[in-house]
């Protein structure tokens, strides 16, 4: 099953800032978000899921060893939608599952 995948602005601003003159990184979003499209469960996004202070307890898949996407299903079960909230670096002190917008 294909999955519709919408983002956020926050997403498209952190995504933006990761990327930026970085085209190995981009491709590796482009990636990540191919898989997620086809299978979000797939081993090689090693998807779980996490409790963000920010959007509660949504499922996190790596793009890089460093770098996530936080994102969720939504919409009724037959038509499930993929909303990308968020991206960001698993090291450091402000990582993507503490960051608050």
């Amino acid at each position: 099953m294909n999955y519709e995948i919408l983002t956020t602005v926050e997403f498209e601003r952190k995504h933006s800032k990761l990327t930026k003159r970085n085209n190995f990184l981009e491709k590796r979003y482009r990636i990540a978000v191919k898989a997620i499209r086809r299978d979000p469960m797939s081993p090689s996004l090693a998807t779980h899921k996490v409790d963000s202070p920010t959007y509660g307890k949504v499922w996190s898949s790596s793009v890089t060893g460093d770098i996530r996407i936080l994102w969720n299903y939504y919409g009724p079960k037959k038509n499930l939608i993929i909303l990308l909230l968020t991206t960001g670096r698993h090291s450091g002190g402000i990582n993507v599952y503490r960051s608050i917008i």
